[in-house]
């Protein structure tokens, strides 16, 4: 049995029991171990990359679940203070109060009382 080696390969030993379709596929495989490599540090690197943007995508969502939180509890001191300013009773109207007809009285008096004795 003849091996047929690659151009430029040193064999230092017997290959008993080896075929050349054994050797160039072992050949093969070594010479694609740096490419593997290449290819692990590739998808190393990607998973690190894949690894921040989770943590930043978490952070958002911390953040939005916070703000999220604000948020209703605002709602809930505004609808606590809506309830309690519904269960007031309405004021009366300014033209009801009786404070606002003592005044108008008073003035109309005072006009009264300057025209009949300063202006004339």
């Amino acid at each position: 049995m003849v091996v047929q080696l690659l151009p430029g390969d040193v064999v230092q030993e017997r290959l008993i029991g080896l075929d050349s379709a054994t050797y160039q596929a072992a050949h093969t495989a070594l010479a694609m171990v740096p490419v593997g490599e290449a290819v692990q540090a590739g998808l190393r690197h990607q998973a690190e990359l894949a690894g921040q943007q989770l943590a930043a995508l978490d952070a958002e969502l911390r953040r939005c679940r916070a703000g999220a939180a604000a948020t209703t509890a605002d709602y809930e001191r505004m609808r606590q203070a809506a309830r309690v300013a519904l269960a007031r009773p309405l004021r009366p109207p300014l033209l009801l109060d009786s404070h606002f007809y003592q005044g108008t009285l008073t003035g109309a008096l005072t006009a009264v009382l300057l025209k009949l004795f300063v202006f004339h």
